[in-house]
């Protein structure tokens, strides 16, 4: 590759990267606090201890390239090897929850795979097998793949939106996966909380 072309590719990389930082930090800041305002400065009401919660599932995951994690807020920015952008919420005190975002750049990829809703059926297959314990996962897989939460379409267009809400039991009164697109980028959530 010749010295321009090297030059211009860095620049497209940096640019890329800086944008996804700066759309991390937007759907960051967008995070409900509602369901877990724990206070976890009164570890006397706590059930769960937020100490336990550290960065070692991110350590163990083979398709991160690069993350931040602050132990104090309990939250990680994270690079996938892919060229995707995550960022991960934790929180334990009277609750047990996480959020996960991942965002995909559509230019990123082939036109074919952009708008295809079973091309992003997998990928939040994916995206759950990463951040998801086994058991959860596996109960994650077994309702994507086998609910019609497309409702018989076959294309993801611009502001379509689609939650999936995820039967667990009592004690997890929130989980779901969400599959938005957004112009040029597609979000993925994962959200839930344990009681």
């Amino acid at each position: 590759m010749n010295k321009h072309l090297l030059m211009l590719h860095n620049m497209v990389i940096r640019k890329h990267i800086n944008l996804g930082i700066l759309l991390l930090a937007i759907l960051a800041s967008s995070f409900s606090t509602a369901d877990h305002s724990d206070n976890p400065d009164n570890p006397d009401r706590c059930v769960f201890n937020a100490d336990a919660l550290t960065d070692d599932f991110l350590k163990e995951n083979k398709n991160i390239q690069s993350y931040i994690w602050s132990n104090k807020d309990k939250k990680a920015y994270i690079l996938l090897k892919n060229g995707d952008y995550v960022f991960v919420k934790q929180w334990a005190c009277i609750h047990y929850g996480m959020e996960a975002k991942k965002i995909t750049m559509l230019p990123c990829l082939p036109k074919k795979e952009q708008t295809s809703l079973k091309y992003w059926q997998k990928d939040m297959l994916s995206f759950g097998e990463q951040f998801l314990d086994k058991g959860l996962s596996e109960l994650y897989r077994s309702v994507i793949e086998n609910t019609d939460w497309a409702q018989g379409k076959e294309h993801l267009m611009v502001n379509d939106k689609y939650e999936i809400r995820i039967p667990v039991n009592i004690s997890y009164p929130e989980f779901y996966v969400m599959l938005e697109r957004r112009e040029d980028m597609v979000v993925i959530t994962i959200y839930f909380y344990m009681n």
